[in-house]
């Protein structure tokens, strides 16, 4: 009588081992693939903010005072920055368009708005919201004086009686760190970021 051994042979598990190691290898390289996607789907989103954060320092930096000592050409609060620009972030003709900067705080955190202000109304235009890193933002105002403030024009006029607005800050409130400073007027420009930087 025939015993009958059950079991596989050295081939057919030679074979079972070679299809294992590559489906092991085809879906390593599966998910290797996919991080490399959404690390580039990431790094584009940010560079997408990125840009529109420096839209809007330059849009700060073009601002168009009707006259160099007019304190109300530009109104800013902690939430709120309105301000005459020759470099609005929309795509534009030219000249000076006032534009509205909005802080607005959401469940999914605290966005970065800009609308056109007309005569009529204010409107949303040409840029997406920005979404800011977590933290607590708002406007900071320097003025000649080099003292950091909540809201522009200043409620008591500066020692010197220089109502220039110098620097525009989006700091965040919990530590005073701040994430994009622009500078206003021309004398602003050569001052050094770290007189100034270190008190907001």
């Amino acid at each position: 009588m025939k015993r009958v051994v059950s079991g596989l042979t050295l081939l057919e598990v030679l074979a079972a081992l070679t299809l294992i190691s590559l489906l092991a290898a085809l879906s390593a390289q599966l998910m290797f693939e996919a991080q490399r996607a959404q690390r580039s789907a990431a790094s584009t989103a940010r560079m997408g903010e990125d840009l529109a954060l420096m839209r809007w320092q330059e849009s700060i930096e073009a601002y168009v005072p009707s006259h160099p000592l007019d304190p109300s050409a530009l109104t800013g609060e902690a939430t709120r920055l309105e301000l005459p620009s020759s470099l609005p972030p929309w795509p534009h003709p030219g000249g000076a368009h006032r534009v509205l900067w909005r802080l607005q705080a959401g469940a999914d955190g605290t966005r970065l708005l800009a609308e056109a202000v007309t005569a009529s109304a204010t409107e949303a235009r040409g840029l997406p919201a920005i979404s800011l890193p977590k933290g607590d933002w708002a406007f900071r105002y320097a003025g000649a004086d080099g003292r950091w403030i909540d809201a522009w024009p200043p409620q008591t006029p500066p020692a010197n009686d220089d109502r220039r607005l110098m620097l525009v800050a989006l700091v965040d409130q919990r530590d005073g760190t701040p994430l994009l400073v622009a500078r206003t007027a021309a004398e602003a420009r050569g001052w050094g970021s770290l007189r100034l930087l270190g008190t907001l």
